[in-house]
């Protein structure tokens, strides 16, 4: 077959696909049930949620120390928490509010003078 019959056939499929409001129509209806993101949104979802949680306990034990190399050492590992969970926001930014933007979980601003060591 010659491709410039090949190809004006082709071309007139993807006009007559792309101009049938029908067509356009199943396809809007299909991409609103079957979101392609949705499982790598609830995996970014849940890993921030195992975040907020690790950040809670590390705060508490926060509190609970006198030693300024661990102190040192748990601020440390909060603020690599805190930049991983800035980066999974980014990383699904747009595809649902929920992990638009990274926030403290309740409960786990450090607020006390003592825990900015």
């Amino acid at each position: 077959m010659a491709a410039h019959l090949l190809d004006a056939a082709v071309w007139q499929r993807v006009a007559g696909v792309l101009t049938d409001p029908h067509v356009i129509a199943r396809e809007i209806e299909r991409r609103r049930h079957d979101d392609p993101t949705a499982a790598e949104t609830a995996s970014i979802e849940r890993r921030l949620d195992e975040l907020a949680r690790r950040q809670r306990d590390l705060i508490q034990r926060l509190a609970d120390v006198d030693d300024a190399d661990v102190v040192g050492l748990l601020r440390a590992e909060l603020t690599t928490m805190s930049a991983e969970r800035a980066a999974l926001a980014d990383a699904c930014a747009g595809q649902r509010p929920r992990c638009a933007t990274p926030t403290w979980p309740s409960g786990a601003q450090p607020s006390r003078p003592a825990l900015m060591l």
